[in-house]
């Protein structure tokens, strides 16, 4: 792991933790429904692209 892993990783944590602050305590239904899909999204960028690249890259510091 590189030194801005961690970095990454909070800054994302903290994006989704507001956007989940935001849809539970937001009474607009659009705003709700826009702080469900920014979050998702977040959530989908880090797992199936971020992490997946940070694998390739540790892979091949392996080598």
């Amino acid at each position: 792991m590189k030194w801005y892993d961690y970095v990454v990783a909070v800054v994302v944590a903290d994006f989704i933790l507001a956007n989940i602050i935001l849809l539970l305590t937001c009474t607009p239904f659009f705003v709700q429904f826009f702080a469900a899909l920014v979050t998702i999204f977040l959530y989908n960028l880090w797992v199936n692209v971020y992490c997946k690249f940070r694998l390739k890259m540790e892979m091949k510091d392996m080598e």
